[in-house]
């Protein structure tokens, strides 16, 4: 499988080579450390753009649902007038 710059694809890395990506095969991409230039970092902290915001202030209006007028199959609604 094809694999990033003189790393194979192996389900465990070896201990003096780092996991870069996975490979086709879903097996993780080893590349020797020392063709590794920056360690991995993880983002401790939950970034303002990324969170959903909650609106603040709460509707004025509730719309009522409305209600779903439905017949009974086989029967017949007559108008009288």
């Amino acid at each position: 499988a094809e694999c990033w710059s003189h790393g194979h694809c192996l389900l465990v890395c070896n201990d003096d080579e780092d996991h870069v990506l996975r490979c086709a095969n879903r097996k993780r991409c080893c590349v020797p450390s020392r063709y590794v230039t920056m360690k991995p970092i993880t983002i401790d902290y939950v970034l303002d753009w990324t969170t959903p915001t909650v609106p603040t202030t709460v509707p004025t209006t509730v719309r009522k649902r409305k209600k779903n007028k439905k017949t009974r199959p086989g029967v017949i609604l007559l108008q009288t007038s």
